[in-house]
């Protein structure tokens, strides 16, 4: 003996609507290529030279020995910081620690700012940046 038909539930599924996803890569690329723009004014960043390459450094201060790797790394940026575009200057600064560990030093980081100085001279503004802190933030309105 069967027992009564159940009747047929019906499951809706809610898919998001593609609008804000297109809406999101929209913006994603939108932002991209202002960065490029921004990014392209900035003195000593519009050009590329083409004798510094950050993967070398990297691959020099990874690959050698702690006691060797100042020296070696010293050696490079006098050698070849001269080279480097500023974005560059700016990519090596940004990792010299983790790249270098305890071979990196005072010295070195003065090397590198020196050389981001050299190619920012026509920027006042930046060089500014890069010893001084941003100013706080302003307190909100008090509410009335």
């Amino acid at each position: 003996m069967a027992g009564p038909e159940l009747p047929m539930l019906k499951t809706w599924v809610r898919f998001p609507s593609p609008a804000p996803v297109s809406a999101a890569v929209g913006l994603a690329i939108g932002l991209v290529f202002s960065a490029e723009a921004a990014f392209a004014q900035l003195p000593g960043m519009e050009e590329e030279k083409p004798n510094c390459l950050v993967s070398e450094f990297r691959a020099l201060a990874l690959s050698s020995i702690e006691i060797k790797r100042a020296e070696a790394a010293k050696s490079w940026i006098l050698t070849t910081g001269k080279d480097c575009s500023l974005d560059r200057l700016l990519i090596l600064r940004n990792n010299r620690n983790q790249w270098l560990g305890h071979a990196d030093s005072a010295e070195l980081a003065g090397e590198i700012d020196k050389l981001i100085e050299l190619a920012a001279k026509d920027s006042p503004e930046l060089v500014k940046g890069l010893y001084t802190s941003p100013e706080p933030p302003k307190p909100p309105a008090p509410a009335q």
